[in-house]
């Protein structure tokens, strides 16, 4: 392994004189096998724009992502504990909320949670969430009770409801940050009104619901110092045609409130009220939520993304790199935007999917000259 490039050049001078000598020694650096797997950094694929599914206009919980957090201790008699857990369920459009207390980690217990949410806020289009098979390798006891859950026939009967159920890629949970959040604020929620107290079913499941209600009435705009602001987006808005405190007043002078040439708006349909509510919802959302959910200052160039035949090492978390495996990019998964955002990769002992992220190139398919190297002999 070499040391840096003025100490590398020093000790070559001591012997010979290279021309262009620290350029040289850069470019030997910077090839050098034991150096890029010691210092190198991950890929960093260009940051893609958000999914159709977060900036188009859908009903509530049309396109949902699920996670669950937990265990709970709840009291089930005098003196005995049992564990729950918490199902959550959100919008990923309107940052809406719903949370359900399920009391096993079973098929069965999965199930009844996704039934009672569709029967409450209606079918949904897309389910995401975490990838499974990341969870039986994972630490917490949450996680390793996954095992439990018979993910094929889950999907077999969201078929029968027409909901697709779409996974994260393995070991990159940056693309679930949407309810990765969320769950942070329910965990520090409920440490804020639970303390040490230990509630029963009952008592935890209201909990939650005011719980619910709270991240659901969460600002999702800039709220203003002046009175005379409009009061900034929350889903609740969304979810029940009123604000949690207080709603913003119709204008009467507002042209899409009222038609042209007639007075002051009287409404005669609830129906046609909320409809006017949602829709301006949804323009407010657009011109001051979706205008700073989609800023992307630091990417002002697309860099090299990886090719297949790629010699990568496998960046794993709690593992030094010197133990991280090592293999060859088999395929590559493209996002919507046509870049490569994960990767299919042999490795001596078998063959995995990790994100572009987690993968520093070692040795490219293409060298500088043209060339390729062999896709599967000779290296590994």
């Amino acid at each position: 392994m070499h040391a840096g490039t003025t100490h590398t050049l020093a000790i070559l001078r001591q012997q010979y004189w290279v021309l262009k000598g620290r350029t040289q020694v850069k470019k030997v650096i910077r090839h050098c096998f034991a150096c890029r797997r010691a210092m190198a950094r991950p890929i960093q694929p260009r940051m893609a724009a958000l999914p159709s599914s977060r900036v188009v206009e859908a009903a509530a919980f049309a396109h949902t992502g699920m996670d669950f957090a937990g265990p709970l201790l709840i009291r089930v008699g005098k003196g005995a504990t049992s564990k729950c857990y918490v199902c959550l369920f959100t919008c990923m459009a309107s940052r809406a909320v719903h949370l359900g207390l399920v009391p096993q980690m079973t098929t069965a217990r999965v199930m009844q949670a996704l039934r009672r949410f569709i029967a409450r806020r209606g079918r949904p289009e897309i389910i995401q969430s975490d990838n499974f098979r990341s969870f039986k390798s994972a630490a917490s006891e949450l996680r390793q009770l996954w095992r439990h859950v018979d993910v094929d026939r889950v999907q077999r009967e969201l078929v029968g409801h027409r909901i697709h159920w779409k996974f994260i890629t393995e070991r990159a949970p940056w693309m679930g940050s949407y309810w990765e959040r969320l769950v942070r604020s329910i965990k520090e929620s409920l440490r804020k009104i639970l303390g040490k107290a230990l509630l029963d079913e009952e008592e935890l499941r209201t909990t939650l619901c005011e719980v619910e209600a709270s991240l659901n009435a969460r600002p999702l705009t800039f709220v203003w110092d002046e009175h005379h602001e409009r009061h900034p987006l929350s889903p609740f808005q969304l979810l029940t045609g009123r604000a949690y405190v207080d709603f913003p007043a119709v204008e009467a002078h507002d042209p899409e409130w009222q038609p042209v040439g007639r007075g002051p708006p009287q409404w005669s349909h609830r129906w046609r009220c909320r409809q006017q509510l949602l829709a301006r919802w949804w323009r407010s959302w657009r011109r001051e939520y979706l205008s700073e959910l989609m800023q992307r200052q630091k990417w002002r160039s697309s860099p090299a993304g990886p090719e297949v035949n790629d010699l990568v090492l496998i960046l794993e978390d709690n593992i030094p790199r010197a133990q991280c495996p090592i293999g060859v990019i088999t395929e590559l998964h493209l996002g919507s935007d046509g870049i490569a955002r994960s990767a299919r990769i042999r490795t001596s002992t078998n063959v995995i999917t990790r994100p572009v992220a987690k993968l520093v190139q070692l040795e490219p398919a293409t060298v500088s000259d043209g060339r390729k190297t062999p896709p599967f002999g000779g290296r590994m």
